[in-house]
């Protein structure tokens, strides 16, 4: 019998939610590629790239809060930081020793001929591995307490805004604070939707699709976390407030327009035997080994960088065709990459070393 993933309720949202975690992390390695892969310019100065880093990393938290309503029904305050301390800082420490050993000490001894790495006891640096990680986990603790405390609901509001502090004691203070928000509103989302009436749920996804493609124009370098984070001294205090309401706001509009799109994609594709199903599963598939592909990349990427800014073909031909190399050279290397990764993804799961990386 052929699947249906309209069967029930929980399948149609199961499978939703993977394809959207796939068309996340589909743009996180894209909007990588765009960055890094061509010398000669900037990639915060594309406008796709742009566009990516405007919602790509909001979505994956909003998506995280989303389904951590359901793990706060079914397991106890205790129960939650043990699952997650297993699943998200365990492998900060794998993926920083596997960083430390393939990438830093085999670079410098390929390269430069230099061993002096192997001592160099950097690969103990776990705060500055996979920084999402380290958001997630710093975002889980305050809304998690804030749940243990439920039946308080003054108290649970405290919890939920003294979170902001709390998520700035963690490594990536700047990031933590900037995806927080993501994390509580998907978890809100969840708690409260069937409360929501329909008619606001589409009325308000249309309003912030408009307003998504309206502030993407206004999008500067500026804007970027990456670049400015949470207060920028060289910015006056008015400004910055500016600066973190806007990118605030078009990451949770461009969230929004992404999720709209993809639901309508999902429900189309879903009800009548199209062609493009396959490439729905597809996305879905990425989308159940998001974390593991997220993880994985942040160890080979460096090599991938270093092969294909040595070898890019005609260099000079991409930064004058920047339309070229974002919509058509970066995003067919990113198809090759990210099936990959998938695929080595599915390898090192089945594999019982793959449980020391993973932790699962």
């Amino acid at each position: 019998m052929e699947y249906n993933p309209l069967a029930s309720k929980q399948d149609y949202e199961r499978l939703l939610i993977n394809v959207l975690r796939g068309v996340a992390i589909f743009f996180m390695i894209w909007g990588h590629l765009i960055q890094h892969i061509c010398v000669g310019f900037n990639g915060f100065d594309t406008p796709v790239h742009r566009v990516i880093y405007s919602f790509h990393m909001p979505l994956f938290m909003l998506i995280s809060g989303y389904l951590f309503y359901y793990s706060s029904t079914k397991y106890s305050f205790d129960e939650i930081l043990l699952r997650k301390a297993k699943t998200l800082l365990y492998p900060l420490v794998s993926c920083k020793i596997l960083y430390f050993f393939l990438v830093t000490c085999l670079m410098d001894l390929i390269l430069h001929h230099d061993y002096h790495s192997f001592f160099s006891g950097e690969w103990a640096q776990v705060f500055s591995g996979p920084w999402f990680l380290w958001s997630l986990f710093a975002a889980i603790i305050p809304v998690a307490t804030a749940v243990r405390f439920k039946k308080y609901a003054v108290i649970s509001i405290i919890i939920l805004f003294g979170g902001f502090v709390f998520v700035a004691l963690f490594p990536n203070a700047d990031r933590n604070i900037f995806m927080y928000p993501y994390f509580v509103i998907g978890f809100l989302f969840s708690k409260y939707q069937f409360r929501i009436p329909n008619w606001i749920k589409y009325s308000g996804s249309i309003i912030a699709s408009v307003l998504f493609f309206i502030m993407i124009f206004y999008y500067k370098k500026k804007h970027y976390i990456y670049i400015s984070g949470i207060y920028y001294s060289e910015y006056s205090l008015s400004e910055n407030i500016s600066i973190n309401i806007f990118r605030y706001a078009i990451g949770l509009f461009g969230s929004i327009f992404i999720v709209m799109i993809v639901s309508l994609l999902v429900s189309i594709a879903t009800k009548k035997n199209y062609s493009s199903k396959g490439i729905l599963f597809a996305f879905a598939g990425l989308g159940k080994y998001s974390l593991h592909i997220y993880i994985i990349s942040s160890v080979v990427e460096s090599w991938l960088i270093l092969l294909l800014t040595s070898y890019i073909p005609n260099n000079n031909f991409f930064v004058n065709h920047l339309w070229v190399y974002s919509l058509l050279y970066t995003p067919m290397i990113a198809i090759v990459y990210i099936t990959g990764l998938f695929w080595l993804a599915k390898l090192l799961e089945t594999k019982k070393f793959g449980k020391y990386i993973f932790a699962r």
